[in-house]
């Protein structure tokens, strides 16, 4: 009798909830995952659809052409999962299942147990349950887990561990704590620990499988390259060039490679605007805010340029040479400034002409003190590039 059903239980309810929540994300965007069925907190168990049996068990070992077009559906299933947003950290065989379509040359391939799993959609609240492991890990993931578990042991009062060594966590004290913005959350070259992961996956999958042939073993040498990447570019080149020299190797052995089909939609990339990505109730409100603050910053910013203007003129103040140069630079700036509001710009670009504006406020506050302006003038003029600079630094600090 086909099994249709599995159940997975779970030690405590956040890990529970977690899950429920990736999974039923991932289901509403097609994406070969098991589907959720149901979800008893009373008992501590999701319910799901079963989709094969793991790669631990699952394999011909006598078909290696199959097997390597195994390894490329598991290359396109952890690019396909990362581009919704979901970093799976687990990358392991017995977290990949195979379920055969019917015919012998063909198989779907699920991904599975997302306990080890990060997304900013879905944000933690305790340490992710990883022990750092410095032959596996890339040095990323290692030391952000390390640093968050060295938090969670100082917050108790405990010197952290030697985390080479099996280290024990008392389960009272991780279910009684929470927190947020933990480093793993933070790692900036994120697809470079996904590529590293693979790579350990590719040479697990080969060696312990015993193929026993000479184009595994160049396949073990060319899964090196995608170790230890420095940042995301770099490992989506080298992710790139392994997966062709795969498909050469599969057809240089009379085989072939699987059509390419779309399994699931993934994410369509948005050009990053200034104001961010809207994501609740509280963060809308902080959004709101944010855009006020900030056109209030660029109206006192415009009002210290016209009163400076006018202390030059009402007083009779010449302006110095560095001074015309620096008023030159401030009107290209403001003429920039509504074209980068209006259609938008990245954060960093925005940010930059802001405070290039604030610094030239600043050298015309201390011209006009050398050069005599009249005490009324210049506190005005200082009042307003300080409201500027609140403005702004207000902005930066609810975002």
């Amino acid at each position: 009798m086909k099994i249709d059903l599995y159940t997975k239980k779970f030690d405590d309810s956040y890990a529970q909830f977690r899950e429920a929540q990736i999974l039923g994300y991932l289901n509403q965007r097609n994406a070969p995952v098991p589907k959720l069925l149901s979800n008893d907190l009373k008992s501590k168990k999701l319910e799901m659809s079963y989709t094969g049996e793991s790669l631990e068990k699952n394999l011909d070992q006598n078909d290696f052409n199959r097997n390597l077009n195994i390894i490329l559906g598991v290359i396109n299933l952890c690019e396909g999962i990362y581009n919704l947003k979901v970093l799976q950290l687990d990358i392991s065989l017995g977290n990949i299942t195979l379920n055969n379509t019917g015919e012998s040359s063909k198989f779907k391939l699920h991904m599975i147990d997302f306990g080890a799993s990060i997304s900013q959609l879905f944000p933690l609240q305790k340490p992710l349950w990883l022990k750092p492991d410095k032959a596996l890990h890339h040095p990323y993931l290692l030391a952000a887990l390390a640093e968050d578990w060295e938090n969670f042991f100082k917050y108790l009062g405990t010197s952290p561990p030697n985390f080479e060594d099996e280290f024990d966590v008392c389960r009272s004290a991780y279910d009684s704590f929470w927190s947020k913005n933990f480093n793993v959350e933070r790692i900036s070259n994120e697809f470079t620990v996904i590529v590293h992961n693979l790579a350990f996956f590719i040479q697990d999958f080969l060696s312990s499988h015993e193929l026993g042939n000479k184009m595994a073993t160049q396949l073990q040498l060319e899964v090196d390259i995608l170790k230890n990447n420095a940042n995301n570019d770099q490992a989506k080149r080298n992710l790139f060039e392994c997966s062709q020299n795969i498909a050469r190797m599969l057809k240089s052995n009379g085989g072939s490679v699987d059509t390419p089909k779309p399994v699931f939609a993934g994410e369509i990339p948005i050009r990053e605007s200034r104001f961010g990505e809207l994501t609740s109730g509280r963060d809308l409100v902080k959004k709101m805010f944010f855009r006020h603050s900030d056109m209030f910053g660029c109206i006192c910013m415009l009002i210290s340029f016209h009163l400076i203007d006018q202390t030059y003129v009402k007083e009779g103040l010449t302006l110095t040479d560095l001074g015309f140069y620096f008023g030159i630079g401030a009107i290209l700036l403001i003429l920039v400034l509504p074209i980068l509001i209006l259609f938008g710009s990245t954060k960093s670009r925005y940010a930059l002409v802001k405070r290039s504006l604030i610094c030239i406020q600043i050298y015309f506050i201390f011209e006009l003190f050398y050069i005599g302006a009249t005490w009324t003038s210049l506190l005005s003029i200082a009042g307003l590039s300080l409201m500027t600079c609140l403005f702004y630094s207000h902005v930066r600090l609810i975002k």
